[in-house]
């Protein structure tokens, strides 16, 4: 693995996504985060601050989910449909350096993106002089950054053997199911079902556990978990990361084109 290749093909990544104006969402959010303060202001009575505070990380959360699930799919299906993959895999590129440098790509605009996103934020709560908690707030947001890049990995993975269109859909099963996938558990605990109990844990531990990285709702509070948690739940993340990446090499190293 040569890591100047590596690095060549994440910036290209890097620059074309940027050329694609991805930051132009970073406007959007800005104006969605303005208008959707003045309407919590309008409707909502004295928790209108901890209201704001959460709904400006949920959007930072959707619209990162709006560039992995959209963007992702297509890194490798593009080069395909292209015929460009012909001209990369003749070259002395390896699968593993084009998998990995097209994930580093995409995560490193995604980290700008939430890097632009989280200056707004906090100067948006600063100019409406709403207190926050800064180190939980940062964190859940050095989280959410986590759980990105393990879902990129994930739709890669899809879109090595389905189609963009179908690749977008699982992404979004995966990040639905993921983050509801401890409750599942609880829910089979309380229906006393062995045989359902067992099927639901089979599933839990296939399925990321995404509700480990997504510390907003207590962030808000100042509450985060312990430090031991919180450093299990970093390395969770990590490794189920490189475990997909692991996974999509694989395949896509016997895949013919």
């Amino acid at each position: 693995m040569n890591f100047i290749r590596i690095w060549a093909i994440s910036k290209h990544v890097f620059l074309e996504l940027l050329r694609e104006r991805l930051l132009y969402l970073a406007g959007l959010y800005a104006i969605g985060l303005v208008a959707g303060g003045a309407l919590i202001t309008e409707v909502a009575a004295a928790t209108e601050n901890k209201i704001i505070t959460d709904f400006g990380l949920a959007m930072m959360l959707i619209f990162g989910l709006v560039i992995v699930i959209f963007t992702t799919p297509n890194l490798l299906a593009r080069e395909v449909e292209k015929r460009t993959i012909f001209i990369v895999i003749a070259k002395p590129i390896s699968r593993l350096e084009l998998v990995v440098g097209k994930h580093l790509g995409l995560l490193g605009a995604l980290t700008l993106l939430l890097v632009v996103m989280a200056g707004l934020y906090l100067g948006y709560l600063s100019i409406l002089k709403i207190t926050y908690p800064l180190v939980p707030v940062l964190t859940a947001i050095g989280f959410m950054l986590i759980e990105f890049a393990l879902l990129t990995a994930a739709a890669l993975l899809f879109s090595i053997f389905t189609s963009p269109l179908i690749a977008i859909f699982l992404t979004l099963a995966t990040f639905f199911i993921g983050h509801l996938s401890s409750d599942v558990i609880t829910l089979g605990r309380v229906i006393r079902n062995p045989q359902l109990l067992a099927v639901l844990k089979g599933f839990f531990l296939v399925v990321p556990d995404l509700s480990r990285l997504d510390l907003k709702n207590t962030a808000v509070y100042g509450l985060l978990p312990s430090a031991g948690v919180l450093v299990a739940s970093v390395v969770y993340g990590i490794l189920y990361t490189v475990f997909l990446l692991a996974l999509t090499v694989f395949i896509f190293a016997r895949r013919e084109f």
